[in-house]
């Protein structure tokens, strides 16, 4: 027996965001804007939260694959997993906490098990909701989500290790998939039971609460993708306490993850000198108002993902300005770029930075891919292939980068 859902609401969205995208040329032109299309309105079908219309009840299932409706509550406990309401209302964010070093899961199931016709377009169309990451997940933790038409077969898996791991010790996110990512694996929401079923390998606490559906969603920012080909960054060295990893070394050979330099200058050129342990990046033909900058990018053709350091991970290398000539701020922007996903935040160093002498640069990477509303720009920090990118603050027409002289040495990602 088919049910449709009845409960939606119509929100026409006006918002939109322009993003920056990594350029090697000239990264930092100001945006050209295209005509603006009125956006298509969105339709929001929430299936568990204050407003949902009970077509769905919460489950829970533990490592042994006992299954139990979620109490009414919202106060619940399965095995190794339980549920706590800490909102306090009807189907209100809920704690979900997982122990034992051993999986469970939590999902939404037709209420009366009949199949339901969520009757929308998978293909724009995502799955969304709110959630807050108490603990941090291992990085061979398996956290994921799927869907089902049949009970008991999943459809599709979209993992969500990588969110967690970047959520952690951070404001509540939304998080947002593709409905596509189960469609293409087989899934049809117009014959469903399960469309949210959330399982993570490990122990594991978060908050999650206003599971919805939203249409015309797609182009949203941080849709997940449905797979990731980024190769998930590691310490060099296991036992090493700070979980160092090179990007940046110069010796014989030069090492590192991102020895690939690029010294670019929108118009003129800039001159790179190699020295025993460090790079120096000298601007002799600067015409004024001309910007330029110098770029590591990865070697391997392999963008990083960047989510296990997120909390507390900084971008660290040594620095020294040896001559900012007549440059009008004297500041120095640092950014990180994801060739398919855009820059990250910038981060300006104060005024006259490392003059004339060498000192170490930390740059929180939870400054650079947090925005200001608070949101982590999830898909840029998952696919980074420019981990440095430094330049001078940009000049207007009337000054100059002439003359100027700085060197980096000793570029790395640690947890200080």
């Amino acid at each position: 027996m088919n049910k449709p859902v009845f409960r939606k609401t119509i929100v026409a969205s006006a918002l939109f965001s322009v993003m920056l995208t990594g350029c090697l040329d000239d990264p930092y032109n100001e945006p050209v804007t295209p005509p603006i299309e009125p956006p298509l309105p969105t339709e929001t079908t929430v299936i568990y939260g204050p407003d949902s219309d009970g077509t769905f009840n919460l489950m829970m299932s533990d490592s042994g694959n006992i299954e139990s409706p979620v109490d009414e509550s919202g106060n619940s406990i399965l095995g190794n997993i339980q549920t706590q309401n800490v909102s306090g209302q009807r189907n209100g964010t809920l704690n979900v906490k997982i122990t034992g070093n051993q999986k469970a899961r939590i999902a939404l199931m037709s209420s009366d098990a009949s199949h339901i016709n969520l009757n929308i377009d998978p293909t724009t169309t995502t799955l969304q909701f709110d959630s807050r990451a108490i603990s941090k997940a291992l990085t061979t933790q398996d956290v994921f989500l799927t869907t089902q038409k049949e009970s008991g077969t999943d459809i599709g898996k979209v993992s969500l290790t990588s969110s967690f791991l970047a959520y952690y010790n951070s404001a509540p996110q939304s998080i947002k998939v593709p409905l596509s990512c189960f469609s293409e694996a087989g899934m049809d929401f117009s014959n469903t039971i399960t469309p949210f079923a959330l399982e993570s390998s490990d122990n594991l606490s978060f908050d999650m609460g206003n599971i919805r559906i939203v249409e015309n969603s797609i182009e949203q920012l941080d849709v997940l993708e449905c797979h990731s080909s980024s190769l998930l960054l590691e310490p060099d060295d296991p036992s090493d306490e700070f979980r160092a990893s090179s990007l940046f070394k110069v010796g014989t050979p030069t090492t590192g993850w991102a020895t690939a330099i690029t010294n670019w200058m929108t118009v003129g050129n800039s001159l790179l000198h190699w020295g025993h342990d460090n790079i120096r990046i000298e601007y002799t033909n600067a015409p004024a108002g001309e910007n330029g900058g110098l770029v590591l990018a990865i070697s391997d053709g392999t963008p990083r993902d960047l989510s296990d350091y997120a909390n507390a991970g900084v971008l660290q290398f040594m620095f020294n300005v040896s001559n900012y000539a007549e440059h009008p701020t004297k500041r120095f922007q640092i950014q990180m770029e994801s060739s398919e996903f855009g820059n990250s935040q910038p981060y300006f160093l104060e005024v006259g930075t490392a003059d004339n002498s060498w000192v170490q640069i930390q740059v929180p990477l939870r400054d650079l891919f947090t925005r200001a509303d608070g949101s982590i720009d999830i898909n840029a920090l998952k696919n980074i292939d420019k981990p440095l990118s430094i330049l001078p603050e940009w000049v207007g027409v009337t000054d100059t980068l002439q003359n100027m002289d700085f060197s980096i040495s000793n570029v790395q990602i640690v947890v200080p």
